[in-house]
C-alpha cells in the first residue's frame, strides 16, 4: 500500500513536469537524487518528528509545504495533468494549517492520520541520526530546458525540486 501510493505520487509528478517542458531524465534524476529519492521522510522526518511527536522545530514548514503542492496542483490545472494524491496531499495540510501548525514541520500532518485512525505511532528510543544515514546520497545539480509557451511565467516551483523561469534554462 505504501509502495504504490508513492509510486502514484511519482506519476503524477514525473508526467506533469514532462507535459510542462522538462526532460523525463533531468526530472528523474532531480527526483531520485532529492529528498524524496533518498526516503529522506521515512528515515529522517519519521524517526525525528513522528516517532518523538517533535514538530517545533521545523525542516520544512507546513505552510512552506503547503504552498508548493498548491502550485503543483495549479501547474497540474493549466497542463490538464490528472493529480488526485497532490490534491488530496493539499486538504490534507489545508487542515493542518485550519490548526494553527503552519509554522510547525510539515511531517505534522502525521497526527491527522493518527487521529483518524486512533493510534499513535511512537518510537522514542529509534536513533534518528543514525536512521538518516541510510538512505543518503550527494545531491547534484542538473540543468532544466526551457518550459513551453504556454507555461511561461515569471517563475512555477515543481514540486520544491524542479523550478524554471521565462528566461530560459537555469541550474536548479
Amino acid at each position: 500500500m505504501i509502495g504504490h501510493g508513492v509510486r502514484q505520487a511519482i506519476a503524477e509528478g514525473l508526467t506533469l513536469g514532462v507535459k510542462a517542458g522538462v526532460d523525463a531524465e533531468t526530472l528523474w534524476e532531480c527526483v531520485r537524487r532529492g529528498s524524496t529519492g533518498r526516503l529522506r521522510y521515512l528515515h529522517e522526518s519519521v524517526p525525528r518528528n513522528v516517532f518523538r511527536q517533535d514538530y517545533d522545530n521545523p525542516s520544512f514548514m507546513l505552510a512552506l509545504a503547503r504552498k508548493d503542492i498548491a502550485l503543483a496542483n495549479e501547474l497540474g490545472r493549466e497542463f490538464q495533468v490528472p493529480m488526485p494524491i497532490a490534491n488530496l496531499t493539499e486538504q490534507i495540510a489545508i487542515q493542518g494549517l485550519n490548526r494553527g501548525w503552519g509554522d510547525k514541520d510539515s511531517s505534522v500532518t502525521f497526527l491527522l492520520q493518527e487521529e483518524a485512525a486512533g493510534v499513535e505511532v511512537r518510537a522514542p528510543d529509534v536513533d534518528y541520526v543514525k536512521a538518516g544515514k541510510f538512505g543518503s546520497v550527494p545531491i547534484t545539480r542538473y540543468r532544466v530546458k526551457q518550459a513551453p509557451a504556454a507555461a511561461q511565467r515569471p517563475r512555477i516551483t515543481l514540486s520544491v525540486i524542479v523550478s524554471y523561469t521565462h528566461h530560459g534554462s537555469r541550474f536548479i
